[in-house]
């Protein structure tokens, strides 16, 4: 996540800096800790947030923070999936049941959202931050699950079921 990188607070002010500062002052009689990495995220819709991972002992090291770029990868995917479900109009009770019968999962029922809103895998892709490939492979699943073999007769059938209320378009 270029700009975003995982960094820890003594790399950004500088070890004498950040060990003399009020904040890491408040940190160790706060938490015990004498260090801490920032893990931002970037979220599309609100801006920037993230996680602060605080320990005591020596600073990060290199190879650490390289971990922490992988978990950021996830962590924003995560993220981004989240941000979905939330902008999702809630299921009622009836399509909750629906879905679980036929045997959606949440992932299913989030791509059948945006299918339904008519975005191409691709798109679909983009937003739920995976590959277009695993998109293709949920909408098999899809397919198999509401016994279709096309997107408009997935969706036609998902509307009927009651799944698809409260589509964003």
């Amino acid at each position: 996540m270029p700009g975003l990188a995982p960094a820890s607070a003594a790399q950004i002010a500088g070890i004498k800096q950040w060990t003399g500062s009020e904040t890491a002052s408040v940190l160790r009689e706060a938490f015990g800790t004498r260090h801490m990495l920032g893990l931002p995220l970037k979220n599309r819709d609100s801006g920037l947030h993230g996680f602060v991972i605080h320990r005591d002992g020596q600073d990060f090291r290199m190879s650490e923070t390289t971990y922490a770029t992988q978990a950021q990868r996830l962590l924003t995917a995560a993220a981004a999936h989240s941000t979905l479900l939330e902008s999702l109009t809630p299921l009622g009770d009836h399509a909750e049941a629906a879905a679980r019968d036929i045997g959606l999962t949440p992932r299913q029922v989030a791509v059948l959202h945006l299918l339904g809103a008519g975005l191409s895998a691709h798109s679909i892709a983009r937003r739920l931050s995976i590959s277009e490939r695993t998109v293709h492979k949920h909408l098999q699943n899809l397919y198999r699950r509401l016994d279709v073999n096309d997107r408009l007769s997935a969706v036609r059938r998902a509307e009927g079921y009651g799944l698809l209320k409260g589509v964003p378009q």
